[in-house]
């Protein structure tokens, strides 16, 4: 690969890399949870510790980075149901079964309009994760490469 798009943390050894953006997480929950619910525009780990929470299977990246976010009391709570997709994490939150943590990204897709479910801010917006552009440091496309996450920074 000449260019890749990656969420960190994530192994970027001999890779020149650049960070986009911070993808931050968020608290996505069913309407009807006692903590949507709340008057709280963020909710923190000791608000979802009690909850059930489902996220994706091990070996995507986002589980990894969810689970870090979560803080030791709310990973004691991590549903042993892994979903395979962000698709079915969205139905499980909106089936009412539990809650999940997305990030941003995810968001502001059409993945979670039109369902039943409410997104909260989580920790005040204080865990998230960096969308990078990464390139091997030998390449010789370096100027195009550098052209283009200007753009990317211009636009996101």
């Amino acid at each position: 690969l000449d260019l890749v798009i990656i969420a960190k943390p994530y192994k970027t050894d001999n890779l020149m890399t650049l960070n986009l953006k911070k993808d931050h997480f968020y608290v996505a929950l069913p309407n009807d949870n006692p903590l949507a619910k709340k008057n709280k525009k963020s909710l923190n780990s000791t608000d979802i510790h009690r909850s059930k929470i489902f996220l994706l299977d091990e070996g995507h990246c986002l589980r990894d980075h969810a689970l870090e976010a979560c803080g030791p009391k709310a990973r004691a709570n991590v549903d042993a149901f892994k979903a395979t997709s962000l698709l079915t994490l969205v139905q499980m939150v909106a089936s009412g079964v539990g809650i999940t943590l997305l990030p941003e990204i995810v968001i502001n897709s059409q993945l979670v309009k039109n369902t039943k479910i409410r997104i909260l801010e989580y920790e005040n917006k204080k865990n998230y994760r960096e969308i990078c552009i990464c390139w091997r440091k030998s390449s010789p496309r370096i100027n195009e490469f550098n052209a283009l996450t200007s753009f990317f920074m211009k636009n996101l």
